[in-house]
């Protein structure tokens, strides 16, 4: 009904770097979808593609992605040899961007009310800026540098890597206290099932254990549980997720349902265990059970988070369209719920 039981596991090579043909010119720029779901004002994306090869990820189909889809064909045919998609190849390709770190000291230096801007910087949203070529090129730590010398920017920090608590990070979080805020993208720490849908990224355990470390070396630290993926939303899986972070230590913490951005049978070939196949296969042919889906979820995260003593700031994040308008009233009884599709009527 659903396509064949996957029984072997899918060899991937490692992605390969296709620098984007134009270098981008100003590398902060405001971010209205980040804006509304309280996360930030600013955003500074440090490669056109992200690397880690995130099977669910919306960036891969987004407008930035489908608007040059021609174009990336083009070029990466040129530079690889093959056209590639990043709906179908993310796992096969980045994108970096070069001259990056030049960019930004060019664009601070030619608007400096820039500098002066005291609102929240998203550092990495549409790809996530602590992927190895980054750090291990010394882009991650130079742009860093360059933000927290020149600007008056709240640094947020969004990432699926445990390179975020390397010595050389924590250190420089330390010299400028209150202005880092170290997040971690993690949606379960089932890592046997999620490593075939998060290609490249560390395991699960590593990050909870990087934003651990971050905790008793005093940096700021949030989660964002992101998304729980149909399969991996059984209560006891996310109250272990959710432990694994230390709640009573996190200043804030976001959760998302899985909501489809034209990849959910692409996620659904990516996901070995056939039961949770079925699951997701289930929940995303019907908006009825999405949204029962998506209501348990939100109800699940309210009441984890209070029963591990968490006592920051909560949002759940729904996509309320397709819902009916009973189950929007139940979204809007349950503790956190933002909705995120416009105005309510």
């Amino acid at each position: 009904m659903f396509g064949k039981r996957y029984s072997l596991e899918k060899k991937v090579a490692k992605p390969v770097d296709v620098p984007w043909r134009n270098p981008v010119r100003n590398p902060i720029r405001k971010c209205p979808g980040f804006e509304k779901k309280e996360l930030a004002i600013y955003k500074l994306d440090a490669m056109a593609f992200c690397q880690f090869g995130c099977v669910y990820c919306s960036s891969n189909c987004g407008n930035l992605m489908r608007i040059n889809t021609a174009a990336i064909k083009r070029w990466t045919k040129k530079i690889v040899g093959v056209p590639l998609n990043s709906r179908t190849d993310a796992e096969k390709f980045f994108m970096s961007y070069p001259g990056i770190v030049e960019s930004l000291e060019e664009q601070l230096l030619s608007y400096p009310k820039l500098t002066k801007v005291e609102g929240v910087l998203q550092f990495g949203m549409l790809v996530d800026n602590f992927s190895p070529f980054l750090v291990g090129n010394g882009i991650t730590l130079q742009i860093l540098m360059l933000l927290l010398e020149k600007t008056k920017f709240i640094i947020r920090i969004l990432s699926k890597s445990a390179a975020v608590a390397r010595n050389e990070f924590i250190e420089l979080f330390q010299r400028y206290p209150g202005r880092v805020t170290v997040g971690s993208s993690c949606g379960t720490l089932n890592a046997d099932e999620i490593r075939h849908v998060e290609l490249f990224t560390s395991s699960p355990s590593a990050r909870a254990k990087a934003i651990r470390s971050l905790q008793e070396n005093g940096i700021r630290t949030f989660l964002m549980a992101c998304p729980i993926l149909p399969g991996f939303a059984d209560k006891n899986e996310i109250e272990e997720l959710y432990s694994a972070f230390n709640p009573p230590r996190l200043e804030s913490a976001w959760c998302e349902p899985y909501n489809d951005r034209a990849n959910w049978k692409s996620l659904l070939d990516a996901y070995k265990n056939y039961e949770k196949r079925a699951e997701l296969f289930k929940i995303m042919s019907d908006k009825r059970e999405w949204a029962s889906y998506a209501l348990s979820l939100a109800q699940t995260h309210a009441d984890t988070l209070k029963k591990q003593g968490f006592k920051g700031n909560s949002i759940f994040l729904l996509y309320q369209d397709g819902m009916t308008a009973r189950e929007i009233e139940i979204a809007k009884k349950i503790p956190s719920v933002s909705f995120q599709s416009g105005a309510l009527k």
